[in-house]
């Protein structure tokens, strides 16, 4: 993933002075071996600042009407972003991540399926894609809150982020057929348990 890294050096400072990124629990991200990122999702900016605090290539799945967006399209395919059609079961997209992860690389995973803006992550938006891929894959999560003022991204507003211990559902969820709504559902309780913790960030933050 050569192209990612020379844009993640050249974005990161662009990045980092627009949307002043800060961040705990990093160190949870394995310095190697397969992860899945999960964050919430609100904004259009959150793959951009989940990728520029963390040290490895991650490889993001996003909508693919995305794709055809001119110059936004190129950029992705060119960082190594896998399409995923959100219209049913998009068995393509699922094994080129299965095939990611088996090579021990890091995948970027938002279980909520798309943006909801202006709000903390809910129960019923959960998909399970991101509980299935740990499952199969053996795959460890780190759950990533992200949270800015009134959950809406803009220029020079500061994004917080708390990246939580990994999580492994297949250690205690039972394989059945529910296995991966299970596990979905354990992964994104802790994401909400980082949503509150870079809420406390921000808050201890304007405190000083």
């Amino acid at each position: 993933m050569a192209n990612y890294a020379v844009w993640k050096k050249r974005l990161k400072p662009l990045i980092s002075f627009f949307f002043r990124p800060r961040a705990v629990g990093t160190e949870n991200v394995p310095e190697t071996g397969p992860v899945i990122l999960a964050p919430n999702h609100f904004s259009l900016t959150d793959p951009l600042i989940t990728a520029i605090m963390v040290d490895r290539d991650i490889t993001f799945m996003a909508k693919a009407s995305l794709f055809k967006v001119p110059v936004l399209g190129w950029f992705m395919r060119s960082i190594g972003a896998v399409p995923l059609k959100r219209d049913g079961s998009d068995f393509s997209a699922l094994r080129t991540v299965l095939a990611e992860l088996k090579k021990g690389k890091v995948v970027a995973i938002f279980p909520q399926g798309r943006r909801y803006k202006g709000r903390k992550p809910k129960a019923e938006d959960l998909k399970d894609g991101v509980g299935f891929m740990s499952m199969v894959a053996k795959a460890p999560v780190v759950p990533v809150g992200i949270y800015t003022k009134r959950y809406r991204g803009a220029f020079f507003k500061k994004n917080y982020l708390s990246y939580g211990e990994a999580v492994r559902p297949w250690e205690t969820v039972e394989r059945d057929h529910d296995s991966a709504h299970k596990a979905s559902v354990m992964i994104l309780d802790r994401i909400c348990s980082e949503v509150e913790n870079a809420e406390k960030l921000a808050a201890e933050e304007k405190k000083k």
